[in-house]
């Protein structure tokens, strides 16, 4: 998601390069026309603190920029250390899951979605992700909680995590 945002500055940057270019130009024309007038002066003092709020509004863009990127980093480089730290119980987990799908008589297909489905995805995402009709992804959704007898996605997740995580207190 990062890095959709560079259309976004460049836009942003030509406009304020435009609004600039503009705003000098209209002033020279009056400066030109009027001389040093109280028009020209305020009209000069109005855009100089335009142009300074917008410069001030893009470092805090830019610094916040950096930071969320930052802090994506150091979340992937925890994400990394807790998968290798923890790969054997992962992939432990990932067998019983896989066995309660066998369990259960998932089709290949229906076995995506369900992965899916407990990831967190939501039916538009999963059927771009599959290239797959919207309907379709919602049939094999159906089929899955009418397979596993779960009533929806966070019943099919809540089955799988709640073990883990414990009960509630």
């Amino acid at each position: 998601m990062i890095e959709t945002d560079r259309p976004f500055r460049y836009i942003y940057t030509t406009f304020v390069v435009f609004m600039t270019v503009v705003a000098v130009i209209d002033l020279s024309f009056h400066f030109v026309a009027e001389g040093l007038s109280l028009h020209v002066v305020l009209e000069g003092t109005v855009v100089f603190f335009a142009l300074a709020t917008l410069v001030r509004l893009w470092f805090v863009f830019t610094r916040r920029l950096r930071d969320a990127r930052q802090a994506a980093a150091e979340a992937r480089g925890e994400l990394d250390t807790f998968r290798k730290r923890h790969s054997s119980a992962i992939e432990q987990m990932r067998a019983a899951i896989h066995s309660q799908f066998d369990r259960w008589a998932l089709t290949p297909g229906e076995r995506r979605i369900a992965e899916a489905l407990i990831r967190g995805h939501s039916i538009r995402q999963i059927a771009a992700g599959q290239s797959k009709q919207e309907q379709t992804v919602r049939n094999q959704a159906a089929s899955v909680y009418a397979k596993s007898g779960m009533t929806g996605r966070s019943d099919l997740a809540a089955f799988f995590l709640t073990d883990i995580l414990g009960e509630d207190e």
